[in-house]
């Protein structure tokens, strides 16, 4: 998970790097209380994408399967005092199992809850970046050979770091590290 924080800080240095990123211009003073990417107090934000679960690397010895976990979430920027916040929800879903001598299994899981993220403004004006916290249930079910079928609700949280570019006032693309999902790439819709 360092090598992807790593890649991600190398992506948003190149960003910052290249043209006119470095603007002498840019009010450094100002980028911890400012939204990023055009983000404005009041704006809709819709991130869908696809992504690494952590389950991934958690396998039993074996033979081991895992589908890209997918999520969806939504957020509101509202700031706090004159940090820039956003306030939303997410929901997700993810599948695996595997098999070794003496059993199988197969799980699938659904997640929701609510998320915090915190966004910084950096000198390219369409990037956005951000970390956050998100907190929910995650519902498992559960296929196992040797015990059978059954299902459980689990605490669901995790963190993230991210970022978006905007290619329009609407439209962009979003990368994010963390966990349970290690590495997610999607869209971002802005409203």
């Amino acid at each position: 998970m360092k090598r992807g924080l790593k890649g991600l800080a190398a992506v948003i240095l190149g960003l910052c790097v290249s043209g006119s990123a470095f603007a002498a211009d840019f009010d450094w003073s100002t980028c911890w209380k400012n939204y990023g990417g055009g983000i404005e107090q009041g704006d809709f934000i819709l991130e869908v994408g696809a992504g690494v679960p952590s389950s991934l690397f958690t396998g039993v010895n074996g033979s081991y399967w895992a589908v890209p976990s997918v999520t969806a979430s939504f957020e509101y920027a509202q700031p706090i005092w004159v940090l820039p916040f956003t306030f939303g929800g997410y929901a997700g879903f993810n599948s695996h199992g595997g098999k070794t001598s003496g059993y199988s299994y197969s799980m699938n899981e659904i997640a929701f809850g609510g998320t915090i993220n915190y966004h910084v403004r950096l000198p390219p004006q369409n990037l956005d970046v951000y970390t956050g916290i998100k907190a929910g249930v995650k519902l498992v079910f559960e296929n196992n050979t040797s015990s059978g079928d059954y299902s459980y609700a689990n605490f669901d949280w995790g963190y993230t770091l991210g970022a978006s570019w905007y290619f329009t006032d609407l439209f962009g693309v979003n990368l994010e590290f963390g966990y349970p999902t290690v590495a997610r790439a999607g869209i971002a819709l802005k409203f």
